[in-house]
């Protein structure tokens, strides 16, 4: 494929004319700290024709409010399920219920 003068000159300008960075100070690195949140699937069963979840919420180092935090993410940001409940039994709880099968299809 040829290129003219003119189509060469056309893409090279965004390039010749790209933001560049602007120097900046060294700054000191900040750590992160050492924690991670895992869930684990616990139980699953059908109750009123929906498959109803059990998933406990685990933090480490342990930090109980992180754990509300995530549960109401997980509340606003899944739109499928219904019935979501967060609870302490002998551990952090999440209880959600999800349509059983293909749903909107006959």
């Amino acid at each position: 494929m040829k290129f003219t003068l003119f189509t060469q000159a056309a893409l090279a300008i965004p390039m010749l004319t790209g933001a560049l960075a602007a120097p900046t100070e060294n700054a000191a690195e900040v750590k992160r700290a050492a924690c991670s949140f895992e869930v684990k699937y616990v139980k699953s069963w059908v109750k009123s024709g929906l498959d109803r979840y059990r998933m406990q919420l685990i933090t480490n180092p342990r930090d109980d409010r992180l754990l509300g935090v995530y549960c109401d993410l997980y509340k606003k940001s899944i739109g499928f399920t219904s019935n979501d409940q967060c609870f302490w039994g002998d551990a952090y709880y999440l209880d959600s219920s999800v349509v059983r099968g293909p749903a909107g299809h006959q």
